[in-house]
């Protein structure tokens, strides 16, 4: 199962001129957008000025041209909170979060309870490697902002990776309470409940994140590994095929469903399964061992060793398991 989504809830806003952002799906928030002021009043060269042309080129994913412009704002008036902000986003966008970063901290220092600032923060922070410091602001944020879901969305993410699957479950929650219908909430909370052995929960979880996005992938593969576990084939395997509708490259479905139909019996068809997405995703040693059992069931020895030999290569924690089957299936050779 899929451990943890990599797809941040990223806060996206300025001040004057704000990026509407109400497709939840697209994972960006905004709050409600201020006054516009009339095109007359925002002169050439102005604060203003260098904000609206900044956003304008964010919106064209103009980044580098975004950022000079709103440096350019900056040196007018160096400890503008939104000015900061923006230009962390810009950065952010770029991937360069520990610029990003320090932008944010500045905005934080100008308005400690920008709550923009300390979610983005936490979100670098964490694209980082610095899962803890990013927990703190994150934390901040949701306490800033306790009706809003960003933060707490954010946390499940951090929370789920470090197998802490009560915090993630008290976070989500709170998250679903800010916004009911927000699919990937339910995905983690069901993700989090089914690592604590309550598979009941975690498929009304699953099945609520799917009503609410039909689209969502994880949801139906989530739900497939929840049916199997509880020994449901039928729902399983509808489930699978499902998540593979919506993504037809979903490796781990795939995988799933090849396993599901060898251990029907279905051996052709999930060798030509596995042949597939082995070529689709060649550095992953699951499907050459997987190939390696299913020749082995059919009684092809060589084609079996020549499997797990590829697996061993590409995963050497196979070794363990698979060097003396290989050695027996080689006749001690």
């Amino acid at each position: 199962m899929e451990g943890r989504l990599n797809i941040k809830i990223i806060f996206l806003a300025v001040l004057l001129f704000m990026i509407s952002a109400n497709d939840w799906s697209n994972s960006f928030a905004a709050p409600p957008e201020a006054d516009k002021p009339a095109a007359a009043e925002i002169k050439p060269g102005s604060f203003e000025f260098y904000m609206k042309s900044g956003l304008d080129l964010f919106s064209k994913e103009k980044y580098n041209e975004s950022i000079a412009e709103y440096e350019k704002a900056l040196k007018l008036r160096p400890n503008d909170v939104d000015a900061l902000y923006n230009t962390g986003l810009a950065f952010q966008y770029k991937k360069e979060n520990a610029r990003a970063l320090e932008l944010y901290l500045k905005a934080v220092a100008a308005e400690p309870r920008h709550y923009a600032s300390k979610l983005n923060a936490g979100i670098a922070l964490d694209d980082m490697g610095r899962a803890d410091e990013a927990l703190l602001y994150l934390q901040q944020a949701a306490a800033l902002e306790p009706g809003r879901f960003e933060a707490y969305y954010n946390l499940s993410n951090i929370y789920l990776a470090q197998k802490k699957y009560a915090e993630t479950i008290d976070v989500c929650k709170r998250g679903l309470s800010a916004h009911p219908v927000h699919d990937r909430l339910h995905n983690n909370l069901g993700n989090a409940y089914f690592n604590t052995g309550n598979a009941a929960e975690a498929i009304k979880c699953a099945l609520t994140a799917a009503a609410i996005n039909p689209k969502n992938e994880t949801a139906f593969f989530n739900l497939a590994t929840y049916y199997e576990s509880v020994k449901d084939v039928k729902s399983a395997l509808e489930n699978y095929n499902k998540a593979l509708e919506i993504n037809p490259a979903h490796y781990d479905a795939s995988l799933n469903l090849a396993i599901m139909e060898a251990e029907a019996g279905k051996l052709a068809i999930a060798e030509a399964r596995l042949i597939k997405i082995r070529t689709a995703k060649p550095s992953d040693a699951r499907a050459y061992y997987n190939l390696g059992i299913i020749y082995d069931m059919k009684g092809d020895k060589a084609l079996a060793v020549k499997e797990f030999r590829a697996a061993v290569e590409r995963d050497p924690s196979y070794a363990a398991e698979l060097d003396p089957y290989i050695q027996k299936l080689s006749g001690g050779r």
